[in-house]
């Protein structure tokens, strides 16, 4: 699993989730999507800052997701933070498949979605075998 967030004009990368995230993507044939990503850095929590700061080092969401041409856009019902919720509950990210690989960018918000981005976060997963 690898997260990122670029710009093709400026070219620099962040990794939210640090070098090495640690991932699990869901999707299942009757149109459920299920993810978790955390940060491989992470530790126990010893009081409420740490606690507080485990939650800013995840994103975990579920939802029902379709699928239109290169696009899927996934309807959560269910996040870590309610700020995916109400108005940025539907979100939409061009996605490619290849082989056992599935890379996704997400740079925009349901009715923003309109052309192919130049910047954005994106994500690459592999399937387990």
């Amino acid at each position: 699993m690898e997260a990122n967030l670029s710009a093709l004009e400026v070219r620099w990368v962040v990794e939210g989730f640090g070098p090495n995230p640690k991932g699990r993507l869901v999707i299942t044939s009757d149109g459920h999507w299920i993810v978790i990503i955390t940060r491989s850095d992470r530790s126990p929590a010893k009081n409420s800052d740490d606690k507080a700061a485990l939650l800013d080092s995840m994103l975990a969401y579920s939802g029902r997701y379709t699928i239109d041409g290169d696009r899927i856009t996934n309807r959560i019902d269910i996040t870590h933070n309610e700020m995916f919720t109400g108005a940025l509950q539907n979100q939409t990210r061009f996605f490619s498949v290849e082989g056992d690989k599935l890379g996704s960018t997400h740079w925009a918000h349901g009715k923003f979605v309109q052309a192919r981005p130049k910047s954005g976060q994106h994500s690459h997963w592999e399937r387990e075998r």
